[in-house]
């Protein structure tokens, strides 16, 4: 008898896996799996028993290895980075060790809540400036001044110049304390492709 399972419903890593199984006097298990030689098990069948007994385990294996592709298959896909609006691509804390795809000479707008009167700000700690260029930063005082802990707003905003990956990341300090005064880091990580190129769908 022969068992052979297709994958073609599968999640597209999976399209070429699959399971065939041999049943006669011997019992041959060859598991395939996308880019690597398939792997086999062969085991004999003493008694008629012990034949059922091992087609059953052997079935629900198989069973097993299906339901584990499709729902495999059924995972959402990433959510994306920032919100665009006006062509710039606008990033906030909710997006902090995430990555962000921009075509070159795109803007990306990093905004973070901020409170001065503390004696707290956001600066830069670190970009590559051949990827990315600085245009421009800024702060948003709150609607209500005048109240300890009310947030206004830091933007940075940049430009993209050629094609790579560069690492930006920001350091919420007070600068006469030094590093030792930092109380919160912000990191996103840039993808600059060429205008026109297919998006990566890096997240």
């Amino acid at each position: 008898m022969l068992l052979k399972l297709a994958t073609h419903h599968c999640h597209p890593d999976m399209a070429k896996s699959g399971v065939t199984a041999f049943f006669n006097d011997q019992v041959t298990i060859i598991f395939h799996s996308s880019g690597k030689r398939p792997m086999s098990a062969i085991c004999r069948l003493p008694s008629s028993r012990f034949r059922f007994v091992l087609k059953s385990f052997l079935l629900t294996l198989v069973a097993m290895f299906m339901i584990g592709c499709a729902s495999q298959g059924d995972q959402p896909s990433a959510s994306p980075v920032g919100v665009r609006e006006n062509g710039v691509l606008i990033v906030t804390s909710a997006d902090n060790n995430r990555t962000a795809e921009l075509h070159v000479g795109e803007r990306l707008e990093v905004r973070l809540p901020e409170d001065s009167s503390t004696g707290l700000k956001w600066a830069i700690d670190e970009y590559d400036r051949r990827i990315l260029a600085l245009d421009d930063t800024a702060y948003i005082p709150p609607v209500e001044v005048g109240f300890i802990g009310i947030h206004g707003l830091r933007t940075f905003t940049f430009t993209a110049r050629q094609p790579g990956q560069a690492a930006l990341k920001l350091k919420y300090w007070r600068v006469w304390g030094g590093d030792s005064s930092i109380k919160e880091h912000f990191a996103v990580t840039v993808w600059v492709i060429e205008s026109g190129e297919k998006s990566q769908k890096i997240h």
